[in-house]
């Protein structure tokens, strides 16, 4: 309902606002997809939420809460641009080095040799 009024912008930023990576071409309507399977993961009951997990084969422990869980739904987007999120002291440094990857991602052969 609300996300549908939410331009390229706001989507990027709800996005960021919960940690994800993005890719640097998505369309408004791939992050309205990715948007909807983000708030439907924070809404599952949490055994749901981590069978989610389990499923993806992502590192879980037994006392992760919620808020791990979706830090690792994030942490994988990450891995999938190149990132090693939980390495990196935070996601404002993440942001940086993604903005320099898509920099580089964007260049042509041309522009790399020079």
């Amino acid at each position: 309902e609300r996300l549908e009024g939410l331009d390229l912008a706001a989507l990027r930023g709800e996005h960021k606002k919960r940690g994800f990576a993005l890719r640097p071409k998505s369309s408004q309507g791939e992050l309205l997809e990715n948007m909807r399977q983000v708030l439907t993961w924070e809404h599952l009951p949490l055994s749901d939420l981590r069978e989610v997990c389990k499923q993806r084969g992502l590192p879980m422990k037994g006392d992760f809460r919620r808020a791990d869980l979706l830090k690792l739904l994030a942490a994988e987007t990450w891995e999938s641009r190149g990132i090693p999120l939980q390495r990196l002291p935070n996601t404002v440094v993440a942001y940086g080095i993604l903005d320099q990857v898509d920099r580089w991602e964007a260049k042509s052969t041309e522009d790399l040799k020079t």
